[in-house]
């Protein structure tokens, strides 16, 4: 366990709520759509707030996503980022995986932004790993998207 500043704590509290938005969305485009174009996404997703929450609990720091329903977050701007983002993937498969790349993309460059400085080795572990994780999702929602496209689904 290392030393965090008060805004990397901050970030870390606000990559938990940004993880709960990305599983949340997932598993409501699940809900209306083929569930093989989202699960393993969900189910990553779902990977990736726990391994936030195990951080915010070591370090002491309050989780926002603690007692919000599917759907519901702490602050305004998350609430209307998944507003919009369900709305827009509530139009289609396409709109669907358009919103879910979205959330990854900004994910990405939360996380670009949050690794810098941070010298505690547990946290820039789970950094580089969600890193790469977002990665790798990316490329399977394109993949996936892909094959939706072309009429052939895989799970």
């Amino acid at each position: 366990m290392g030393t965090l500043t008060e805004d990397q704590k901050s970030e870390l509290a606000a990559m938990s709520e940004e993880e709960k938005l990305a599983y949340d969305l997932y598993a409501a485009f699940d809900a209306q759509y083929d569930p093989a174009l989202s699960t393993r996404i969900a189910k990553s997703e779902s990977k990736h707030l726990d391994a936030v929450c195990t951080l915010l609990e070591r370090y002491e720091l309050t989780d926002p996503t603690v007692g919000l329903e599917a759907d519901e977050f702490l602050t305004d701007d998350t609430q209307d980022l998944y507003d919009t983002l369900l709305a827009e993937g509530s139009v289609s498969v396409d709109t669907a995986m358009e919103a879910g790349r979205a959330v990854e993309e900004t994910d990405i460059a939360d996380l670009t932004i949050a690794v810098e400085g941070v010298t505690a080795p547990d946290v820039l572990k789970v950094y580089e790993r969600l890193l790469a994780a977002f990665e790798s999702t990316s490329s399977l929602s394109a993949a996936k998207h892909r094959q939706h496209r072309e009429g052939h689904p895989r799970s």
